[in-house]
């Protein structure tokens, strides 16, 4: 988790006993995610996973992630079911931070690059079914809009990795070398996208998870038994969220590579539920490469030293350059 809890073991048991009546016995941390997750057992042997958000959350993106699951799962998708509280919302508030509370779902949470054959297919597949079914709903907040890629943002991602690039500089680390020379060389990539056209034109937008990779999912016995966390659905490029998910799940990308034969296997799987364009197909690895570049994750909050984790994200952020070479190697 990137955020410490504000809840003891002893508050949280008086939390959910005020808030959702729940009787707790046992209580123990899932590892997983940004947020901070418990899972909790209860005295008659019902299980619950608990979240407990960053703070300053909007409210109304959790509230219309639970209706968000409820709409999916009337359509047969695998997503959570979000518990009321007494007073029957779908979440609540501790210290500044939204809580909510789902039905414990067991099943396998996959690790980056360990996608067996049958998990890539079924997750390609599983991603076009959402994006068919959010078809219904309105139009959500677009994220990467074409003011997103306009030029006159370069400057200021110059200006924030050459400050990165300073601290680096001035860092006493094992790694410092590596982080310097990849932002050197974010900083002279920003040259090459610069130099490109609208990297949105031509793609097309859909109603989506937002964040949708194995990460997001649970296995049970060659099934996918859910699909998590859609707290930051919105409408993006449907080929963005395809090569991105298929990059963080094949074992081949594991060192930033992105082989070509696996990753139209992947999209065939996807298009055998939802069709993308002839231009989404084309420009998909451009638009990647810009979302990438456009992005110091990793490299930012290993400098914060707030956050927990920062080497673990730092070996993210080494990654998301791996692939950027990928990347930019084939344009």
């Amino acid at each position: 988790m990137l955020h410490t809890s504000c809840f003891t073991q002893h508050s949280l048991r008086q939390f959910l006993r005020q808030e959702y009546a729940l009787e707790i016995i046992e209580i123990s941390v899932i590892p997983q995610g940004s947020a901070c997750l418990f899972l909790a057992l209860c005295a008659d042997e019902q299980r619950y996973v608990i979240k407990e958000y960053q703070r300053g959350f909007d409210s109304r993106a959790v509230h219309r992630e639970a209706s968000l699951c409820d709409f999916l799962r009337e359509k047969g998708l695998p997503t959570a079911r979000f518990i009321p509280t007494h007073s029957g919302e779908m979440a609540s508030t501790n210290q500044g931070r939204q809580v909510t509370v789902h039905a414990y779902i067991q099943g396998d949470a996959p690790q980056s690059h360990s996608a067996t054959p049958w998990l890539m297919q079924a997750s390609a597949q599983l991603l076009g079914k959402i994006h068919w079914a959010m078809r219904e709903l309105p139009d959500m907040q677009q994220q990467f809009s074409p003011a997103w890629a306009a030029a006159d943002k370069i400057p200021a991602k110059q200006q924030e990795y050459r400050l990165l690039l300073a601290k680096a500089e001035c860092l006493e680390h094992s790694q410092s070398e590596r982080i310097a020379e990849d932002l050197r060389f974010r900083l002279s990539a920003l040259n090459w996208l610069a130099a490109q056209p609208n990297v949105t034109e031509g793609l097309t937008y859909v109603n989506t998870h937002g964040d949708y990779s194995i990460h997001q999912l649970l296995t049970k016995d060659g099934y996918i038994v859910a699909v998590l966390d859609f707290v930051g659905a919105c409408r993006l490029p449907a080929a963005w969220e395809v090569i991105r998910s298929f990059s963080l799940a094949d074992p081949q990308c594991a060192n930033g590579a992105l082989p070509a034969d696996r990753l139209e296997a992947y999209v065939d799987a996807y298009e055998a539920v939802c069709a993308l364009s002839a231009a989404d197909r084309r420009n998909m690895r451009r638009f990647y490469a810009a979302q990438l570049l456009r992005s110091s994750y990793g490299y930012k909050q290993f400098f914060d030293p707030t956050i927990a984790d920062r080497e673990e994200l730092l070996r993210f952020g080494f990654w998301r350059t791996n692939l950027l070479h990928t990347l930019l190697a084939a344009q």
